[in-house]
């Protein structure tokens, strides 16, 4: 989680910005890592889930907030390829739009430049100018910054502890895969469900958080139950979109209980009758009074208890 990109919007970003332009940085900056050198979001972070995180659900409503920060010099799109004339394209059928969340530390971007002037940059202490033109000095720190004890040796490269191997991009390969997984799972759903590479595309994310969270595996079980009772349907894609919304939790299948094998019989009891060699219930025997009792030789009941 980005909490530290999180209040370098909050701190730094222009402040002319938008109510939606700044729910864009903010949604993007808390799904970047604090650590990433990169500043880019997961690969799960597609165009929906940051119009959902920034309320910008509106038809356009993403398109013209992410183009007036590309307009201010905050580009947050990762360019997929380019065009013919040589322009950065940031969408392609098939593939889902990346972001990076762009520099706003302090010395840098304070205000947005308008059309044919440059960005206006302020270093610390020195004078900053607002959206309104205005100058507003910065108090400069009267204290030295802190420094450590002179009798407090500095740590050597020795005594550091080894940092720890980042797995970051082994986790994002890994969602990666799934991600595919999920897309090629819908594909390959039996006719009339059957949807193309960009609609399974949109809806895998969905899936897959859904399937993993619910206790399903992407088999034929799941897909029976995304297709179930198709009759009546008209519009299939928008019926399978909800269905894995609301995917229920996947029920448990009970295993058959063991029984312990009957003990080998007696060859006395039941007068004999050879059917209790397969049956517990007629391993009997008969006193003169004609009362019955388990067979203390063979009956599982009474072997059990002597075991």
């Amino acid at each position: 989680m980005g909490i530290k990109r999180v209040v370098e919007v909050l701190m730094h970003a222009p402040a002319d910005l938008t109510p939606a332009e700044r729910m864009v940085l903010v949604a993007i900056g808390e799904n970047v890592r604090d650590d990433d050198p990169k500043r880019e979001t997961w690969a799960d972070f597609n165009a929906h889930v940051l119009a959902q995180r920034a309320g910008l659900n509106g038809q356009g409503s993403l398109k013209s907030a992410l183009q007036r920060l590309a307009k201010r010099g905050l580009e947050v799109r990762i360019p997929l390829t380019s065009g013919k004339d040589g322009r950065a394209l940031y969408a392609v059928p098939g593939k889902q739009c990346r972001y990076r969340f762009p520099t706003l530390a302090v010395g840098e971007v304070v205000t947005s430049p308008t059309t044919g002037q440059g960005e206006v940059t302020a270093p610390p202490g020195e004078v900053r100018t607002s959206p309104k033109g205005r100058s507003q000095p910065r108090q400069a720190r009267s204290e030295p910054p802190p420094t450590p004890p002179p009798s407090t040796p500095p740590p050597s490269k020795e005594d550091e502890e080894p940092a720890a191997p980042s797995n970051l991009a082994d986790r994002r390969q890994q969602q990666d895969d799934t991600l595919a997984a999920a897309a090629k799972f819908l594909e390959d759903l039996p006719d009339p469900w059957t949807i193309g590479p960009r609609t399974a595309a949109a809806m895998a994310p969905q899936l897959s958080e859904t399937a993993q969270k619910q206790g399903w595996d992407l088999d034929a079980d799941l897909a029976a139950k995304l297709t179930e009772r198709p009759g009546g349907i008209t519009s299939y894609p928008p019926v399978l979109r909800m269905r894995i919304a609301d995917l229920p939790r996947r029920a448990k299948k009970t295993q058959p209980r063991a029984t312990a094998p009957l003990p080998a019989w007696c060859g006395e009891c039941a007068d004999g009758n050879r059917v209790a060699a397969r049956e517990a219930r007629m391993r009997q025997i008969y006193d003169d009074n004609g009362n019955a009792r388990p067979c203390p030789k063979c009956h599982p009941a009474q072997t059990s208890h002597a075991a």
